[in-house]
């Protein structure tokens, strides 16, 4: 709105990395064993995000664990997931604090 003070996200950025690799690893288990997380927080933080913005991100598998395809809005979370990522990462390196003298 118009005038009102800006608010923080409702959402956490941590959910949307174990999301992100959760998509790219495509099963709750593999994303685990590359956070080092049990499939079920995987399963509860994706839950969360999920919650917080109101919309599924994957569709129902076959398997409990497996991630076979993202929804609508899994889809569109993706490549703003992968630039958050990217944007992070720079952060952290200070690559965004780099200046080219003359």
């Amino acid at each position: 709105m118009l005038g009102s003070p800006r608010q923080p996200a409702k959402f956490n950025w941590q959910d949307v990395f174990i999301f992100l690799v959760a998509a790219e690893a495509g099963s709750l288990r593999a994303a685990g064993r590359q956070l080092g997380l049990n499939p079920s927080t995987i399963g509860r933080r994706i839950a969360r995000l999920e919650r917080a913005i109101g919309e599924r991100l994957f569709e129902a598998g076959a398997a409990g664990e497996a991630l076979d395809r993202l929804s609508p809005a899994g889809q569109a979370l993706l490549p703003v997931a992968r630039a958050m990522e990217a944007n992070a990462r720079m952060i952290a390196s200070g690559g965004f604090l780099k200046v080219a003298k003359p």
